[in-house]
């Protein structure tokens, strides 16, 4: 049994030094930055058939916070923008509100409300996730984009 223990203890020392260098060949980034092309037809619910725009979400991982910055056209003036987590041609669930006052295009602003967690996985699976603008006309969106990475 004691000739047993130095050689795994060998083998563990070997496995975790590469994954110490796999790890520091492939450092987590502290920010990433991914966007979306939206259009009305995307929505799951009718959305507004003239409406498009583009979206870019910056996520800042250390202070768990996203900054937005979405242009649009087509439609009235946005009244509430979400992101929210559902593949193409999924209602989905809204996970974070970015703007709940009616916004003129482009929406810009930043906010703190995101998990480490969730923006992990907003990283690792970017098209799992979506930004859709609803108006008065169009409260259960107007225009939708899943999202996509850009780094």
């Amino acid at each position: 049994m004691k000739a047993l223990r130095i050689p795994i203890a060998v083998l563990l020392v070997v496995v975790l030094a590469c994954v110490g260098l796999a790890q520091a060949a492939h450092p987590k980034k502290s920010k990433f930055v991914v966007s979306a092309t939206m259009s009305g037809n995307k929505v799951v619910a009718n959305g507004d058939p003239d409406a498009k725009g583009k979206a870019s979400l910056t996520f800042k991982k250390k202070k768990d916070r996203v900054c937005f910055d979405i242009d649009y056209s087509g439609m009235s003036t946005a009244t509430r923008g979400v992101l929210g987590e559902g593949k193409k041609h999924e209602r989905g669930d809204n996970i974070l509100t970015l703007f709940s006052l009616s916004k003129e295009s482009p929406a810009k602003g930043c906010l703190r409300a995101l998990n480490k967690n969730t923006i992990d996985d907003i990283e690792r699976r970017p098209k799992d996730f979506f930004v859709t603008l609803e108006n008065k006309d169009h409260p259960d969106g107007a225009v939708r984009g899943q999202l996509r990475d850009r780094s």
